[in-house]
């Protein structure tokens, strides 16, 4: 069970590289959200939705489109995270031009290369 703890957590950190996200100031974000304590798989899970959330936030506020919410899905089971760009859904819900540059700045959040 750890080594699985300890493989999360690794995913985790690496989400936070490549994505320039501080690892500890999600780790706060998630205490300070949390109601009580998660099991450590469950921790994980939660580090890694909230680091690739933060990231896609950020760099939709970064084009001055806050998201009206489903835009992107994020699967954070440490074994396979996935980050999905809901383009039929953006392209539905903005215009042309917000749209692609939507979809376009939604690429930018990274997953590490699983190997």
């Amino acid at each position: 069970m750890e080594d699985k703890t300890n493989t999360a957590m690794a995913v985790f950190h690496q989400i936070c590289q490549i994505n320039e996200i501080d690892p500890q100031a999600i780790q706060q974000q998630v205490l300070a959200n949390s109601t009580g304590q998660l099991q450590n798989d469950k921790q994980a899970e939660n580090l890694i939705r909230t680091a690739l959330d933060s990231r896609a936030k950020a760099l939709m506020q970064s084009i001055n489109l806050p998201g009206a919410g489903g835009e992107y899905v994020i699967d954070s089971d440490p074994a396979a995270p996935s980050f999905q760009i809901k383009e039929d859904f953006i392209r539905s819900k903005y215009n042309e031009v917000d749209a692609k540059k939507l979809i376009d700045v939604l690429g930018q959040v990274k997953l590490p290369v699983q190997g």
